[in-house]
């Protein structure tokens, strides 16, 4: 994919109906003014992001983050990395599958 279609698709989940209606009024409730901050801070980041970390990524040649751990470290923090991904994702579908039973 080219770097501006990857860029779009990191967008989309920070601007998503979930992050805008339900956390940032308890957010702006909890801290007030000061998390305005953060929003102003975005649009830089993302110029950050998407003309600097992405076209490095994107000259790797890799398909996943795991493929980055294993490349610039070594085999073990690729299992570390994937076994963490899991046991979080296994804990999370637990605790949702509590809260709705």
């Amino acid at each position: 994919m080219s770097p501006w279609k990857v860029g779009l698709s990191l967008f989309g989940p920070q601007c998503s109906v979930l992050y805008l209606n339900l956390s940032m009024p308890g957010e702006m409730i909890k801290y007030g003014p000061m998390i305005w901050s953060s929003l102003f801070a975005l649009p830089f980041i993302y110029l950050v992001v998407a003309y600097y970390f992405i076209p490095y990524i994107m000259r790797l040649n890799i398909t996943s983050a795991y493929e980055l751990l294993e490349t610039k470290l070594d085999i073990r923090n690729r299992i570390v990395a994937a076994i963490y991904f899991l046991t979080m994702r296994i804990v999370w579908m637990a605790v949702i599958i509590y809260m709705v039973f």
